[in-house]
């Protein structure tokens, strides 16, 4: 089954202080540490998009946020590529991490707080949508499960965008069938109210932002 995660990017004013949101990390060097896929990344591809649409549901953006795009919309093209060897994100350069849950369906957008432009990866074009940065995690009794967005490839393209400030880049994804693929053992999520702590995590990469964001939120398995 091919689940196709979206992104898409959103004019939100919003401000906040001069450290990254979430939970920032010093830049690194080296391949991303979030995954190992079955073929090296390419370098960044001029595949993104931007949709727009209805409000969601669930939502941990900040507060005072206006009408918006659908994260949960369907993709299109036009997003800048921006990834480039070495890159160092600007002064004034402030990601924070945001959700929205809709039914099992879960939306990850960056959100620029800050005031300059910040050139991040959005997700890895392959013969279907997947993220080598994003994870999920809960607890299923007292077992904690980790849900990661990569799976078998041939070929793969990291895509990058341009986040401009008070805009959002937008992926989401069905947590259910992911956590149902082969990679995390099968299964389903546990039913009733699932507590899911997301994390974005490119601190090893030196095209793009280099840090680390996360968030909390939870979601209703029927």
């Amino acid at each position: 089954m091919k689940h196709a995660l979206t992104w898409r990017l959103l004019g939100l004013a919003v401000a906040c202080g001069s450290a990254a949101c979430g939970s920032p990390v010093a830049p690194g060097g080296g391949p991303s540490a979030a995954s190992q896929p079955s073929a090296p990344l390419a370098p960044p591809s001029a595949a993104s998009s931007a949709s727009a649409g209805l409000p969601s549901a669930a939502s941990s953006a900040p507060p005072g946020a206006g009408p918006e795009v659908d994260p949960f919309g369907p993709p299109s093209t036009g997003l800048r590529p921006c990834a480039v060897k070495g890159y160092v994100a600007p002064a004034g350069a402030r990601l924070e991490l945001v959700t929205r849950v809709r039914g099992t369906r879960l939306a990850v957008g960056l959100h620029n707080v800050g005031t300059a432009p910040v050139c991040v990866y959005s997700h890895v074009a392959t013969h279907e949508l997947q993220h080598d940065w994003l994870s999920v995690g809960y607890v299923d009794g007292t077992k904690p499960v980790n849900v990661q967005f990569t799976d078998s490839r041939d070929k793969s393209a990291a895509v990058s965008v341009e986040i401009a400030p008070g805009a959002t880049s937008w992926v989401s994804f069905d947590l259910a069938a992911w956590k149902a693929r082969p990679i995390h053992g099968g299964g389903a999520l546990p039913k009733g109210r699932l507590e899911l702590s997301v994390a974005y995590d490119t601190t090893r990469e030196t095209w793009v932002w280099a840090g680390r964001l996360a968030a909390q939120t939870a979601m209703d398995v029927p």
